[in-house]
């Protein structure tokens, strides 16, 4: 249901994703607390979605109900996005984390697939998990270069990712 939430309003999403991705891209290492706030508020509203379509929400539920869910979401993560900006630290362990997914994913299909024949959904797990935990400790220490490399990567990736809506 959810992916079918995105596909029917693919173009609002696209627009909302292009103006983030412009943001992140250009001016995310400028304003540092508002990228943190949106790493923290979209990390758990992601969270959120995926747990409760997985879990709890059927497949066959209305189209409202999926509104209500994200707009919760939304509110929690907001919540969340907030204690990221209060608290540096929090906010870059999440652009941190977030970076290191990406590179893990970017890695896993670059080279580790081929030797992965037994159980590959394990490896790809463990290589996204071992990068994120790289990449979050090493943005605490490099914090500000983490914030500017981080929001404009982010910022890239979700402008470049809006061409999967059309």
């Amino acid at each position: 249901m959810l992916w079918h939430f995105f596909d029917y309003n693919r173009i609002p999403i696209a627009a909302i994703m292009i103006v983030l991705g412009c943001f992140l891209t250009f001016t995310g290492g400028r304003f540092h607390k508002l990228t943190m706030f949106l790493a923290g508020q979209l990390t758990v509203t992601a969270l959120i979605l995926i747990i409760m379509f997985i879990a709890v929400i059927p497949g066959h539920t209305k189209m409202w109900v999926v509104w209500l869910v994200l707009v919760v979401a939304l509110g929690i993560g907001s919540g969340i996005g907030f204690l990221s900006a209060k608290h540096p630290r929090v906010g870059v362990l999440l652009v941190g984390s977030w970076i290191g997914g990406l590179i893990g994913s970017i890695l896993y299909n670059a080279f580790i697939h081929m030797a992965a024949e037994s159980n590959p959904l394990l490896a790809l797990w463990l290589t996204i998990a071992a990068t994120s935990i790289i990449t979050s400790v090493l943005a605490m220490v490099f914090f500000d270069y983490a914030i500017i490399i981080g929001a404009s990567i982010a910022g890239a990736y979700t402008f470049v990712r809006v061409s999967d809506f059309f």
